[in-house]
């Protein structure tokens, strides 16, 4: 708690405490919350000649053929696999999840159709959908995301079904809160800066820079939403 050493948590944190019990230390109480720092959409894709051709046509498939789709994510309980079951629920239908370790093995298996659909953050798929590689089916976000403003999205089919996945700034916890205000104050600054932005967007990001109190009551709230979603769901990681 010295000031000089921080955390980047992802969006995947939130379903991983809500899934893993018991924990070696408070999900909330273990870190200093400093700011949110950038938000990007997750991405269901498609090979180019896949027969999958929109995202309803996704879900008709997934109805008419209980847990014979299939779709990539990088583990059980991540945010690829829990966004995706929420889907999953809201639409009544069964898809199969199956892990990868890294996003190439995982692109490559699904544009050779050994799985059907791609799920990945907008920040690693988008270069891959602009050159052709990849087919877009939907973006999560809630509405159009003004990056891929034609996509279309999730909550266009599931009223309702949206997420933003996010990166984050976190410190130990009893960081003094002086050092904690002054860390935010710059990286708020840093997030308005032109070139900030330009290099944000070219990953498919939007800076999103928060309160301590804001980053700390999402981290809250999508702890909730996924613990009551993996109950309800029955994922396990073992």
């Amino acid at each position: 708690a010295d000031g000089y050493t921080m955390i980047l948590l992802t969006a995947g944190y939130p379903p991983q405490m809500a899934l893993r019990k018991p924990q070696a230390f408070d999900p909330l109480e273990g870190f200093s919350f400093v700011t949110m720092v950038c938000g990007y959409p997750m991405v269901y894709a498609v090979a180019p000649d896949s027969p999958i051709k929109t995202f309803p046509d996704l879900l008709e498939r997934a109805k008419a053929s209980p847990r014979r789709v299939t779709y990539t994510i990088n583990a059980l309980g991540s945010i690829y696999h829990v966004l995706t079951k929420w889907i999953e629920m809201e639409a009544g239908v069964e898809m199969t999840p199956v892990p990868y370790r890294g996003t190439a093995p995982a692109f490559t298996d699904v544009v050779a159709g050994r799985v059907d659909v791609l799920v990945e953050p907008a920040t690693t798929a988008f270069t891959r959908i602009q050159n052709g590689q990849l087919r877009l089916l939907a973006l999560s976000s809630a509405g159009r995301y003004p990056r891929m403003p034609e996509a279309p999205t999730v909550e266009e089919t599931l009223p309702g079904v949206a997420f933003m996945s996010w990166l984050g700034l976190a410190m130990a916890p009893g960081t003094a809160r002086a050092v904690v205000d002054r860390l935010n104050n710059e990286i708020r600054r840093a997030l308005t800066l032109p070139d900030v932005q330009q290099r944000l967007a070219e990953g498919g990001n939007i800076a999103t820079p928060s309160t301590p109190e804001e980053m700390r009551e999402k981290v809250a709230t999508e702890m909730e939403r996924w613990a009551r979603l993996i109950q309800a769901s029955g994922i396990k990681t073992d």
